[in-house]
């Protein structure tokens, strides 16, 4: 049977519904499901803060949503970066690095709406609270089987997306390995209100129970990011309101003042999964289902829209040249591409969650002395951060555009 679909997306988070967003415009016929329904009148209630950087600004740009996210995003001008207790630290701005901005703070919430109030536009085929089963793949498409309120059907498609998250139903029934680590750690994510709030800037603060990262929204607000050992999660997680901001001003310091106003707190265990490989017979991962990393650093969701922006570019110029988009060259052809700075992301990732969390001696000496270091090479820290801004090399022409 011929595909009916050119694509079919599995998972309608941020990268797979940026996805599909990016290939309709190109013309071609998309399916996107998900395991959960549609999101409810009043959109999302996701309370992170998003950091996305300039390559992700300008893909959201090129998709036409960054508009609707203006209001609310906060720019990143400054960032602090320190190892608590001891002499190392470093600093970035955006003058120095030759940009506006270093990024921006987005609520996820108004993220997540904006993309799927986008998507509702297109003429993409949505399949919700639809769950993927077996795949298929032959020389003509791939045949998915999947389960959704009108039982079992089957999808045909040329090319499979897995954008399902770390736990990729997609990459398990495509038979494809991970490589994991358990960092032994929790991310404790809410809003408050600081009393001497630092414009525009973000601080990362590591500790021997892990970073914690304030991110600036607007006015007094910020996110508050707080790794805890996962053995002391539950604990810290039933502190009342009051507790928990005296536990997070003692983690921190008091270099923003007091802390107020304590927002709704959400957990989320750390670790790395790393597919063994990006694609498989007329299947490729994207976004988390193929790097999920830890967020020092806000690398995560920006190294996933890239893997969007170069995928969608690849797919539409085989379409436009009426070539197959599931065809196994183009597919090894993105392999390739993305695989270098899959790679450095995710060793960078995994490095500082490893270095920054012994407190072996000469360990210690030795990251805070870099960090020392960092701040005093100027050249070294501008090929850095425009490495980490995603403005160190041209991915996609989906992320051309000024720096605004």
């Amino acid at each position: 049977m011929p595909p009916e679909l050119d694509v079919l997306i599995a998972g309608a988070g941020f990268s797979g519904t940026a996805l599909a967003l990016a290939l309709c415009e190109s013309g071609l016929k998309v399916g996107l499901l998900d395991a959960r329904g549609p999101l409810p009148p009043g959109g999302s209630t996701d309370a992170r803060g998003l950091v996305m950087v300039p390559s992700s600004r300008r893909l959201l740009a090129h998709l036409g949503i960054w508009r609707d996210l203006v209001p609310y995003a906060a720019p990143i001008r400054h960032v602090h970066v320190s190892d608590r207790g001891h002499f190392g630290f470093t600093r970035f701005a955006a003058d120095e690095l030759g940009v506006p901005e270093l990024g921006h703070v987005c609520p996820a919430d108004r993220l997540a709406t904006a993309l799927e109030s986008a998507l509702l536009t297109t003429s993409a085929t949505l399949h919700w609270s639809t769950r993927v089963g077996a795949v298929r793949p032959d020389d003509e498409g791939v045949s998915v089987d999947v389960a959704g309120p009108a039982g079992a059907a089957t999808l045909r498609a040329k090319l499979l997306v897995g954008a399902d998250g770390a736990s990729s139903p997609v990459r398990e029934s495509s038979g494809i390995g991970t490589t994991r680590r358990d960092y032994g750690q929790t991310a404790i994510v809410a809003n408050l209100d600081v009393s001497r709030p630092a414009a525009a800037t973000a601080f990362e603060r590591f500790t021997p129970d892990g970073p914690i990262a304030i991110l600036p929204l607007a006015d007094r607000r910020v996110v508050t990011v707080c790794t805890v050992k996962t053995a002391d999660a539950e604990a810290v997680r039933a502190h009342d309101d009051a507790a928990y901001l005296e536990y997070l001003q003692e983690r921190f310091g008091n270099r923003l003042g007091r802390f107020s106003k304590l927002g709704v707190r959400g957990a989320f265990p750390l670790g790395l999964v790393r597919a063994e490989r990006v694609v498989a017979p007329r299947t490729v991962l994207a976004g988390n289902a193929a790097n999920a990393i830890h967020p020092n650093g806000a690398q995560g969701l920006n190294l996933g829209l890239r893997d969007v922006a170069v995928l969608a570019e690849m797919i539409a110029d085989a379409h436009a040249a009426g070539a197959d988009p599931g065809a196994p060259a183009l597919l090894d052809a993105y392999a390739k591409r993305r695989r270098a700075q899959q790679r450095s992301v995710v060793l960078f990732s995994d490095s500082l969650a490893r270095v920054f969390k012994s407190d072996f001696a000469p360990l210690v000496g030795g990251r805070n002395a870099f960090m020392l270091a960092l701040d005093l090479l100027p050249g070294v820290k501008r090929t850095l951060g425009r490495r980490l801004m995603g403005l160190s090399r041209l991915d996609s022409r989906l992320m051309a555009g000024d720096e605004r």
